[in-house]
């Protein structure tokens, strides 16, 4: 064959020939991405590479989250899988139909089969299911068996736990766990005091929340002639938790308690959690102390970290101290708190010097609204408020904050192996959008290639005095990278300092737990081979408890998700009145004053065509010029939810507004002959060959 064209086999006119590309095809490592059933993404590793669209036929059996091997279409940004790696996604969470699983998560893309024979769970049922075999195309079927069947899909607490199984969370701790706690003691016994100072006699105290029963954290003050003494006493959880035993094995596993509304799933068992290792009242509790010494400006002057032994005083109560300490409790109240009301005073005049020197070296105080939910026995949500927090919610944190930065000091002065909590700086890109975005609303910021915390500091203060303050500290922190955790102290942008880490918590999220092994060794001497096991460990450590934290994060924040659509369910029709808090080219989202979120898609302004302006957070109508926001008000209607999913929608339009009815259509008759009962005439088939 010569030239371009060639003939074709069939008789026929000569058609062009493709040639194939000669370039090589680049294979690349990344992670899949899937959000529809039809396509997914591919994420590559090697930085300022574009991401690959791949549809659901070049998927090659890849799941969501998939450590993959794939190449790039040449001449293209499409791409295909050409080996998975690693696998994500082992168990997957659904509903049982007819023999196959209806996944709960969207990113699976597709229903699996399951086992013939192995369908142990009643129809319509959620059920945990452990994957048997992955398709290896789009022409097999993933296939997966019954692990664990979680009840009908209206039960209690059946839609916590498919999140939580869903997530990857685990729930049950192991045999050897369970063994390990029923041998531990019931109290401190006189040899675990040796070498530890006492401070049993002073008034120390914890304040809590009125559901809390993990008390890790305890406080105490002493007046000096230039200051204050603070004391923040922790849990010495590594006392009882030994590295490498059952628990914490388990313990790593968590990497943190997670909180979802109605329940909690703890990092370590409630024997240790609510029992041993909680600072009860009027118990002995082994504790881990860092002493603080502040000038009356704030500054610290002397600091210390010891073990010792405490016995606190009162278990008191947020809402309580909050009500002593502005003027609004009752003569009973008042009494209650009586032995701790002079240090409570003391506490709340140190916290207000440190607050205040704070916002001063710039510390950003990122004040978002929780919405806080009330359940009632079923586990329904009965009420939805938003969240309170008080002078004595900020006091706690302030001085937590002292402590953790007491242990990065400790750490810092000894060069010891380390997990820090690190905040770098601001992406630059989104950097210049928060900067358009707030001069719409008459603010004039220009951080510079080099952004400083003060910068966000001025910020701050600026938007609180507006009405959309809430929303633009929402895009201020949207702008900031994630907090995580490192090796390395690379600083806390946010808290405008160089070193800062986890310790005050150790009972419920594990870096916390590991520094204090580091500090309790350094403390009596670390000699090389521990120095080098905790640079070790520390570097494992990082990225695992980083993705724990936000695995914990992600599941708190589906659960309330879908507790809200639940509450919602039932004021479908409803009106509310809301602010825009977020904007996308499919529609906007609107936050109500009880701070439950829904989405009003695009279809539902249906006066115009509306395009999003992304750098000004804005959607303008192409013809009648009407802007959205964030930050305007706006009034919504219920129009639907989505409890399984946790997704709300909202309308624009009233209940009982009725858009006209299409006119009918005409309807053809066929026209009446002189014969009707004359046969139809059949046209003969026309030949396709000709």
């Amino acid at each position: 064959m010569k030239g371009k064209y060639r003939k074709s086999q069939k008789a026929g006119a000569s058609r062009p020939v493709r040639r194939q590309s000669q370039r090589p095809q680049l294979m690349m490592e990344g992670v899949i991405s899937r959000s529809s059933v039809r396509f997914a993404f591919f994420i590559p590793d090697a930085p300022n590479t574009p991401d690959l669209y791949i549809d659901s036929a070049h998927l090659n059996g890849a799941m969501h989250g998939d450590r993959v091997c794939a190449r790039q279409i040449p001449g293209k940004t499409r791409g295909e899988v050409a080996q998975v790696l690693s696998r994500a996604i082992t168990q997957v969470v659904g509903t049982v139909e007819k023999g196959w699983l209806k996944p709960d998560d969207p990113h699976i893309g597709a229903d699996l089969f399951i086992e013939a024979g192995k369908v142990d769970c009643p129809e319509g049922y959620k059920a945990l299911c452990e994957i048997t075999r992955y398709s290896a195309s789009r022409y097999e079927q993933t296939m997966c068996r019954v692990k664990k069947v979680l009840g009908r899909p209206d039960q209690r607490n059946v839609d916590v736990l498919s999140v939580l199984y869903g997530k990857g969370i685990p729930l049950d701790f192991s045999e050897a766990t369970q063994q390990q706690c029923q041998a531990l003691p019931q109290t401190p016994s006189p040899e675990d005091l040796i070498d530890r100072r006492d401070l049993r006699s002073e008034c120390i105290f914890t304040i809590d929340g009125a559901q809390a029963k993990d008390f890790d954290d305890a406080v105490s003050i002493t007046v000096q002639p230039d200051g204050w003494t603070l004391g923040v006493h922790i849990a010495d959880v590594t006392h009882y938790v030994t590295p490498a035993s059952p628990i914490d094995q388990d313990a790593v596993e968590r990497g943190t308690s997670v909180y979802p509304p109605g329940m909690v799933v703890p990092m370590l068992p409630e024997a240790l959690s609510n029992r041993l290792c909680s600072l009860m009242p009027n118990c002995d509790r082994l504790t881990l102390s860092a002493q603080i010494r502040f000038d009356a400006q704030g500054a610290v002057l002397e600091e210390s970290i010891f073990p010792s032994v405490i016995r606190s005083k009162a278990r008191l109560i947020y809402e309580q101290v909050n009500a002593v300490l502005d003027g609004s409790a009752d003569a009973s109240l008042l009494e209650k708190h009586q032995p701790v009301l002079p240090s409570l005073l003391q506490m709340q005049a140190l916290y207000q010097v440190l607050a205040k020197r704070r916002a001063e070296r710039g510390s950003i105080d990122f004040d978002l609204p929780e919405s806080e939910l009330f359940l009632d026995e079923q586990g329904h949500v009965t009420d939805i408020r938003p969240q309170q927090r008080g002078v004595s919610n900020r006091m706690i944190e302030e001085f937590m904050l002292a402590a953790n930065g007491c242990a990065a000091r400790f750490a810092m002065a000894r060069n010891l192996p380390f997990l820090y909590r690190v905040h770098e700086a601001p992406d630059p890109f989104k950097l210049s959008q928060l900067e358009a975005f707030v001069q719409t609303f008459g603010i004039s910021f220009h951080a510079g290639d080099s952004p400083a915390p003060k910068d966000f500091a001025r910020l701050s203060e600026q938007i609180s005095a507006l009405p959309q303050s809430t929303i633009l500290a929402g895009v201020m922190l949207r702008c900031m990278q994630k907090a995580r955790y490192d090796f390395q102290p690379l600083g806390h942008f946010g808290l405008a300092t160089a070193q800062y880490c986890h310790f005050t918590s150790p009972i419920r999220r594990y870096p916390d737990l590991f520094i204090h092994r580091v500090i309790k060794s350094a403390l009596g001497g670390m000699d090389n081979a521990a120095q080098l096991l905790f640079s070790r460990q520390s570097r494992a450590f990082a990225e695992p408890l980083s993705q724990c934290e936000q695995r914990a994060v992600d599941a708190e924040r589906t659960v309330t998700d879908i507790k809200k659509a639940q509450y919602m369910s039932s004021r479908i029709g409803q009106r509310f009145d809301g602010m825009i808090t977020g904007l996308a080219s499919f529609g906007l989202f609107v936050t109500l004053e009880n701070l439950v979120e829904g989405m009003l898609p695009m279809d539902a302004l249906c006066d115009d065509h509306y395009d999003l302006d992304a750098r000004l957070n804005r959607l303008i109508g192409r013809h009648t010029g009407r802007i959205y926001r964030l930050g305007d008000p706006i009034a919504v209607y219920v129009h639907s939810t989505d409890p399984m999913q946790g997704h709300i929608r909202f309308s624009l339009l009233a209940p009982e507004f009725q858009p006209p009815a299409p006119l009918p259509e005409k309807e053809y008759t066929t026209p009446k002959t002189d014969r009707p009962d004359r046969k139809k005439r059949r046209m003969p088939k026309r030949d396709k060959r000709r």
